[in-house]
């Protein structure tokens, strides 16, 4: 559904009367076709990821030399999560990617009808948080998710890179969700290893994410520690006492004749 065929482009560039029409236009097809919320904000080549990497070929990409035109503009949308499915996690998730292609699809053939290059993407070619951040859809949260207003992180995010810049773009904007995530403490309370998410994690995430190039919440958070060491003990555990354990009595077939059991332990 995500490809880079751009065969759909229309030949004349449509002019929309103010930076203002042209955003609430998108913002308008977004809502139509599903989504949420919908920012726009400028490319920030700090989020994309490069290299890229063809999985199909397996070979590496670059912005530059490989991809069709050259991104200024994303336009990042929010995909809506039921509440009941998103509780039954991660057996609901797969739809939730499902929906975020069908969505960032539309809008990118949306905005080539109006003349521009656009491609849709879900988790590939940069961090979605960031680029909602930038949008002003929401704030980081210490649960590592982005937390929008009226919905939470109840949400899957998906983004469409284009090159159309005669747009009004939106700016992060200070809900007051991070300083009342911070004291709110609800994800380490449901928190299943007990561990919980402190205080310190998400500005020390924050910072870690500028230093190490392959960084994960895993390297500070107690919940990726305390899970990953648990699994690690749980299974030396079990091979422990699975190779202490005796094999079995041998047994046979019981003959025809036999009024017991149909199997009964060799004797001795």
């Amino acid at each position: 559904m995500l490809n880079w065929d751009f065969f759909d482009v229309a030949d004349e560039q449509y002019q929309f009367k103010s930076k203002q029409e042209a955003a609430t236009s998108i913002k308008s097809a977004a809502r139509v076709f599903g989504a949420v919320r919908c920012g726009i904000t400028k490319r920030d080549r700090r989020w994309d990821y490069d290299p890229l990497y063809d999985i199909e070929n397996e070979r590496e990409l670059n912005w530059e030399d490989d991809f069709p035109f050259e991104p200024k503009t994303v336009s990042v949308i929010l995909v809506p999560t039921d509440y009941d499915n998103i509780s039954t996690a991660p057996a609901s998730s797969g739809n939730g990617y499902v929906i975020m292609a069908q969505i960032a699809n539309q809008i990118a053939k949306f905005i080539r009808g109006q003349g521009y290059h656009a491609f849709g993407a879900g988790n590939d070619l940069g961090m979605s948080m960031p680029y909602a951040i930038a949008a002003g859809l929401g704030e980081g949260g210490r649960n590592q998710q982005l937390l929008a207003p009226g919905i939470g992180p109840r949400h899957r995010i998906c983004k469409v890179y284009n090159d159309f810049e005669d747009v009004e773009y939106d700016l992060p904007h200070n809900w007051g969700i991070a300083g009342f995530c911070l004291s709110c403490g609800k994800c380490a309370e449901a928190c299943p290893p007990g561990a919980g998410v402190q205080w310190y994690i998400l500005p020390l995430s924050l910072v870690g994410s500028f230093f190490i190039l392959n960084f994960w919440c895993r390297l500070f958070c107690p919940v990726g520690l305390v899970l990953n060491e648990s699994v690690r003990l749980w299974r030396s555990l079990l091979q422990r006492i699975t190779s202490r354990v005796r094999p079995s009595p041998e047994v046979k077939a019981a003959s025809p004749n036999d009024k017991g059991d149909l199997w009964r332990k060799e004797e001795s």
